[in-house]
């Protein structure tokens, strides 16, 4: 019998289990890249490099393609999708937290009064009894 306030822990298990397969694979990934950049200095060849900058075009395009065929899927919906200035991709309604200018310095048109200013009750007050101690001096 499962306990009124118990939870399925199995979607945190997979997404943590996931989050270290893949540190695992950026290390083997990173360990594989070095020793190959290594022999390729060593050698003096440019072979890796090509092969790299071949992988990360079809990689892009690949991408590329995806977000052209999401664009037009979003137009027909009428979704409103724009080109940043990287030439990507957004979808105005999946951009969770726009960047939103925070103004430092003083607040505009909100003016503070002392309480020593003539015409606040508080600065009367204030006036009243500090004369009133004066003179019972």
């Amino acid at each position: 019998m499962k306990g009124r306030y118990t939870c399925d822990n199995n979607s945190q298990t997979n997404e943590s289990q996931e989050k270290v397969r893949n540190q695992l694979k950026y290390g083997a990934l990173m360990g594989e890249a070095k020793s190959s950049i290594q022999y390729s200095l060593q050698d003096g060849d440019d072979e890796l490099l090509h092969l790299i900058k071949t992988y990360n075009n079809q990689k892009e395009q690949k991408h590329m393609e995806s977000l052209q065929v999401q664009s037009r899927k979003r137009r027909d919906t009428s979704y409103q999708v724009i080109t940043t200035s990287e030439d990507n991709l957004v979808d105005i309604q999946n951009i969770q937290d726009p960047i939103y200018h925070q103004p430092k310095g003083q607040i505009p048109f909100k003016r503070l009064r002392s309480t020593a200013e003539k015409g606040h009750k508080a600065a009367r007050k204030l006036l009243s009894e500090i004369t009133q101690n004066e003179r019972q001096r």
